[in-house]
């Protein structure tokens, strides 16, 4: 089990697997049957964040469904959803884009680059000519 717990952490990330661990431990003892699934599976860590996303899942749409329910019952109009669906839609590609745009570089520009400086030596510094620079050199 440690081998496919390891590949379940790589995978989903030490959090998702321990939430679902935790599930597991609360839905144990009145889901018996879930309990042993897991357990004969060729892969159990897999499928209990597997079954843990699925009930994830069930749960956001019975949320979804109650604050539909709630917004029925405050006289909103079920036709209104696509008119908010939009704005947010359009909110989020906003804030995405802004996230996306290069940020500004913050403090001082980075040191010039040795190529723009000017040669220590200059011209005059390097004698031209057949033997010359020996010359200079050893001579």
């Amino acid at each position: 089990l440690d081998i496919h717990e390891d590949v379940a952490r790589e995978r989903h990330g030490d959090e998702k697997v321990d939430a679902a661990i935790a599930w597991l431990y609360q839905v144990a003892e009145s889901e018996p049957g879930l309990v042993q699934a897991i357990r004969s599976s060729p892969r159990p860590y897999r499928t209990l964040v597997e079954q843990f996303d699925l009930e994830i899942e069930a749960h956001q749409h019975l949320m979804l469904a109650q604050q539909m329910q709630q917004l029925m019952h405050t006289g909103f109009d079920p036709r209104d959803v696509d008119q908010w669906a939009i704005q947010r839609a359009q909110a989020l590609a906003q804030q995405r884009q802004t996230q996306a745009q290069p940020q500004q570089p913050v403090g001082r520009a980075p040191p010039r680059s040795i190529v723009s400086q000017p040669n220590m030596g200059g011209q005059s510094a390097t004698p031209i000519g057949p033997g010359a620079a020996f010359d200079k050199l050893f001579g």
